[in-house]
C-alpha cells in the first residue's frame, strides 16, 4: 500500500520528521510527483527544517498545522498558499501523523495536491464580486437582491443609508 501511495504519479507525497517532540518539524523524503509539482524545488526543501525555508510568518503558519497533528495525533488535513516570485499556488493538504511504540508522533506523511487553478477562480470571482459591489455602490437608487426564497442577500450603499443598517 504504501509503495502504491509514494509511487502516485498525481499526488505529492512527502514525509516530514518531527524534531523536538514538535518544536520544529524537517522535510526527509519527497515522492516522484513532488518533485514535479513543488512550487519549491525539492533540493531547496531536502534535509531543511521549515523555519529554514519558509519567511518567519509562513514558516509559523505552517509549523502550527503539524503542531495541530503531533498534538492531536490525527489527520489534519488544510488548505495552504504559496507565493514565489513565480506567481501564488494553492493547495489541499493533509498531514497524517505516524506514531512510535509509545504513542508519539514522530513523523508525518504528507499529501498534497495542486488546487491551483480553484484558487485563482476563487480569487478571480471574489475580484469581481468587490468591482462589482463598487459599481453599485456608486448608483444613487436603492438596489438589493434576494434568493429564491426571498430572502435578502445584499444591497448597495443607498439602501443600507435608507434603512440605517451600516453595510449592506
Amino acid at each position: 500500500f504504501y509503495r502504491a501511495m509514494w509511487h502516485n504519479p498525481v499526488s505529492s507525497v512527502f514525509i516530514v520528521a518531527v524534531i523536538d517532540q514538535g518544536a520544529e518539524y524537517e522535510f526527509v523524503a519527497f515522492n516522484p510527483a513532488s518533485a514535479r509539482q513543488s512550487p519549491i524545488p525539492v533540493e531547496q526543501l531536502q534535509g531543511k527544517r521549515i523555519s529554514e525555508t519558509f519567511p518567519p510568518d509562513a514558516a509559523s503558519r505552517y509549523s502550527a498545522h503539524y503542531t495541530a497533528a503531533v498534538r492531536s495525533g490525527q489527520v489534519v488535513t488544510f488548505e495552504e498558499d504559496f507565493t514565489l516570485p513565480s506567481g501564488k499556488s494553492w493547495w489541499c493538504v493533509t498531514r497524517d501523523p505516524v506514531k512510535d511504540r509509545p504513542g508519539q508522533v514522530t513523523n508525518f506523511i504528507a499529501a498534497g495536491n495542486d488546487i491551483t487553478a480553484r484558487g485563482l477562480a476563487e480569487t478571480t470571482s471574489e475580484e469581481a464580486r468587490r468591482v462589482l459591489q463598487q459599481g453599485v455602490d456608486t448608483i444613487p437608487a436603492i438596489i438589493f437582491w434576494k434568493d429564491r426564497e426571498g430572502r435578502y442577500l445584499g444591497g448597495n450603499k443607498r439602501l443600507a443609508q435608507v434603512v440605517d443598517y451600516g453595510s449592506v
